[in-house]
């Protein structure tokens, strides 16, 4: 619960650390806490992300970073 937001840091809990920068367009509190059936939060890594991006339409919010710090 709580939506991509806390998805985010809540896949970070735990991490070796590991961080992430999001960056998400249009009205930030629906993208960043809205709840709907429609949104799932992937990690794909770089090498895969073109052959990832040809299969499922997705929209790219952010990267994984080696910095333990959650940047939205």
């Amino acid at each position: 619960e709580g939506g991509l937001a806390v998805a985010a840091a809540e896949s970070l809990i735990g991490s070796t650390g590991l961080g992430a920068d999001i960056k998400v367009k249009g009205n930030a509190t629906s993208a960043l806490f809205s709840e709907s059936q429609s949104r799932f939060l992937l990690s794909v890594k770089k090498e895969n992300q073109e052959a990832f991006e040809s299969l499922v339409d997705a929209t790219l919010i952010g990267e994984v970073t080696e910095a333990p710090i959650l940047y939205i």
